[in-house]
């Protein structure tokens, strides 16, 4: 298992999902909603088992500005889920996340 800084970014992410899921889950307003919660979950733990055998060069360019995104990204997710926010925006947000970290696995 790595401990790059990297790697620590995307367990993070995988962490603040599975931590707030119940909570989340609660505050949809849809069907639509919870499916969103739920792939987006889905697809964390698998980016998270993933990262789990990659080595990340965290220097490559690249690597450190989707880095600098999703870090930015979780810090979004962390005041909107403080705040309650709509629970459309966490959503997009959480996704976005997601897609970031999908990225990250994609370059390793």
């Amino acid at each position: 298992m790595s401990d790059t800084k990297t790697f620590l970014e995307i367990q993070e992410t995988y962490f603040l999902i599975e931590q707030n899921f119940n909570s989340l889950f609660v505050r949809c307003e849809s069907e639509a909603h919870r499916n969103e919660l739920r792939s987006a979950y889905q697809v964390a733990f698998m980016n998270y088992a993933a990262a789990k055998e990659k080595i990340f060069r965290d220097n490559e360019p690249q690597l450190r500005f989707l880095r600098n995104h999703l870090d930015n990204t979780q810090n979004e997710i962390k005041t909107m889920l403080e705040n309650e926010q709509k629970i459309g925006k966490t959503l997009n947000l959480i996704t976005s996340a997601v897609r970031i970290v999908s990225s990250i696995i994609a370059l390793a």
